[in-house]
């Protein structure tokens, strides 16, 4: 009990470390009301947390200047990737590189472990329930299958099923008897 009490402290802090470093940029249009001091700190912030042998892929202040200016575009309850898509969808892409560039990174980070567990349950439950019986190409789709359930939940299979029939049947060509 008390290892497991510790883990979920330890990814508690982490979420906090994260939120404390990245998470003005979940919702940029609050950073309406901010000064551009506190903008500046969290930005520089960042940029130390993103350095790497002295080099870092954002600059501080020209971020900060951009989210300044971004926030005000942005529409109200938009989320870090509904920001990165209106700024696409807006063409503004060239116009806050280095807001694009934050997003992205924001965006591909992994917060928790908890996916990457569960992916790993599931794979171990479809191996012991089919493993002996089947190909090792054959157990890795139905893996991929059960761990993106929510991709294949959107996935008409009425439509699909009738395209691999029309596909797939065989055309037999009937003789006229004359």
């Amino acid at each position: 009990m008390e290892i497991s009490k510790k883990s979920l402290e330890e990814r508690f802090d982490q979420i906090k470390s994260h939120n404390g470093t990245f998470g003005f940029l979940y919702r940029v249009q609050d950073l309406k009301t901010d000064s551009i001091k506190t903008i500046r700190e969290k930005c520089f912030n960042l940029e130390e947390c993103l350095k790497f042998e002295g080099k870092s892929d954002i600059c501080g202040n020209d971020l900060a200047e951009e989210l300044k200016r971004l926030s005000n575009l942005v529409p109200s309850n938009s989320t870090a990737i509904n920001t990165l898509n209106f700024i696409f969808k807006s063409k503004y892409n060239t116009v806050f590189p280095q807001a694009v560039l934050a997003l992205k990174i924001v965006l591909t980070i992994p917060v928790t472990v908890a996916s990457g567990e569960r992916s790993f349950s599931r794979l171990k439950l479809i191996k012991n329930y089919l493993s002996s019986t089947m190909t090792q190409d054959r157990l890795s789709d139905l893996a991929i299958i059960a761990i993106e359930k929510d991709v294949g939940d959107q996935i008409e299979l009425k439509s699909m099923i009738n395209d691999f029939t029309q596909k797939k049947a065989r055309k037999v060509v009937l003789a006229t008897i004359s």
